[in-house]
């Protein structure tokens, strides 16, 4: 209890911004109208009790990069 926090939602496609609310133990959730598009990024922003805000950021739909080791040659 006592967390709360949002998420801004970022792309070609456009901004929103989606309140984050408990939901249960250690559980934050929200609900937001936006598209899921290749090149969105999410920033997702928490306050827990007593506590200053953290932030984080996410590109959930982007492919991670093959390490270098495993790349693929020509």
């Amino acid at each position: 209890a006592g967390a709360s926090g949002s998420a801004t939602i970022l792309s070609s496609k456009g901004k929103a911004t989606v309140q984050l609310n408990p939901a249960g133990n250690n559980v934050l959730s929200g609900k937001g109208k936006f598209e899921a598009v290749a090149d969105m990024k999410v920033i997702v922003s928490i306050t827990l009790a007593g506590q200053k805000a953290e932030q984080a950021r996410f590109t959930p739909l982007q492919k991670a990069a093959a390490p270098a080791d495993k790349a693929v040659k020509p």
